[in-house]
């Protein structure tokens, strides 16, 4: 799968063929790059996002493949359900749930050429945040501590997103609670 606004690395079909050489790998991805001068905001979070992809495959499964390319075996494909938000999370993971190995490769690149307007990040930023939350409604068995590498990278990178906020209101209601006695606590509270 890839997205029509993006051009592949010359040998990106070389590359997933070697991978696939592999009867154990399920799925490949590559890496994603911008292309648009001006990009700089973007441009920064694909470039962490690439780093958190490198960390999770060297400890087990990367969470999910770009969106941009990736690639899996056809006979393993099993139809998403139609509410589905991140199908780039939702079917290597569900590859990754059902025992298979998902590769990410970073020398696979997808050079994306259109940057996204401040709108429509803001708007791919609100459905990255639904798409978390029905992952983890779904997703719940990658925190299968017989794969520790997997359970560790998806409860910290996707379990833990949509409890964040909750998170944030009781540390900030802990700080209110705790600053009258203490200038840390208020200091945290301020902030």
């Amino acid at each position: 799968l890839s997205d029509a606004s993006a051009i592949l690395s010359l040998d990106a079909l070389r590359r997933v063929a070697a991978r696939m050489r592999d009867p154990k790998v399920g799925a490949v991805g590559g890496g994603y790059a911008l292309f648009a001068e001006g990009a700089g905001r973007e441009a920064a979070f694909w470039a962490a996002q690439t780093a958190v992809k490198r960390a999770e495959a060297a400890i087990g499964a990367p969470i999910g493949l770009h969106g941009a390319f990736y690639a899996f075996r056809r006979a393993l494909h099993r139809p998403l359900p139609v509410d589905t938000v991140n199908d780039d999370f939702a079917l290597p993971m569900g590859l990754v749930e059902r025992g298979w190995r998902v590769i990410y490769d970073p020398e696979i690149r997808a050079l994306e050429l259109e940057a996204s307007a401040a709108s429509t990040d803001f708007r791919r930023r609100r459905r990255i945040g639904a798409g978390n939350l029905q992952q983890s409604l779904r997703h719940w068995r990658l925190l299968d501590p017989r794969r520790p590498g997997v359970a560790l990278a998806y409860a910290s990178g996707k379990g833990l997103r949509p409890l964040t906020p909750f998170a944030m209101a009781a540390a900030l209601g802990g700080s209110l609670a705790l600053a009258p006695g203490s200038a840390v606590f208020a200091a945290a509270a301020a902030g």
